[in-house]
């Protein structure tokens, strides 16, 4: 017995969302179910994944199940709104999400939510994934308090940080480059 490609390739055998093209000034991307994926700089990647995420305790993440989508999509600007419901065991999150894409290119990206249950949570908010390429390349952070330093993006994945049993958040910054 063989198991249908979309099981083995993706984990379930539904159609894949629709993957849909846009622009912000010279930056391109695809907007998919809620997710701005594959941000490129001319031919370079330098955003593997933009997306909203709802955790529980354990790190299980609920579904995004988005309705009300409304897409203003032009040459070089875009702008994308949508209601979104997560639901997993005692979890029963909604929230409006938007999406800007500006001519300049600046991406601009909003979420105001409500939990309509009581629940334990690890994250509720924006998460941004770096594409592999740029392991070890060097990065400019910049502070809440202004200060700036010069690292590097780490080769290896690491866990967040928990110290004396509390789990630490990455510390704010205000832009990293």
């Amino acid at each position: 017995m063989s198991l249908p490609a979309n099981i083995l390739h993706y984990g379930r055998n539904q159609a894949l969302p629709a993957q849909i093209p846009l622009c912000a000034g010279s930056l391109t991307m695809i907007y998919e179910n809620g997710d701005l994926r594959y941000i490129k700089l001319g031919e370079r990647e330098i955003v593997r994944r933009l997306y909203v995420a709802i955790r529980n305790r354990n790190w299980d993440t609920a579904t995004n199940v988005l309705s009300d989508v409304q897409m203003e999509i032009g040459a070089d600007s875009f702008t994308i709104r949508y209601l979104c419901t997560n639901t997993l065991d005692d979890i029963d999150f909604v929230w409006r999400g938007e999406l800007h894409g500006a001519a300049d290119g600046v991406i601009t990206c909003r979420m105001d939510g409500e939990a309509r249950t009581t629940f334990l949570r690890n994250r509720i908010g924006f998460c941004l994934l770096h594409p592999a390429a740029i392991a070890g390349a060097p990065a400019r952070i910049e502070h809440v308090d202004g200060t700036t330093e010069v690292n590097a993006f780490p080769i290896h994945i690491a866990p967040q940080f928990v110290i004396d049993g509390e789990i630490k958040p990455v510390a704010p910054f205000n832009e990293m480059a």
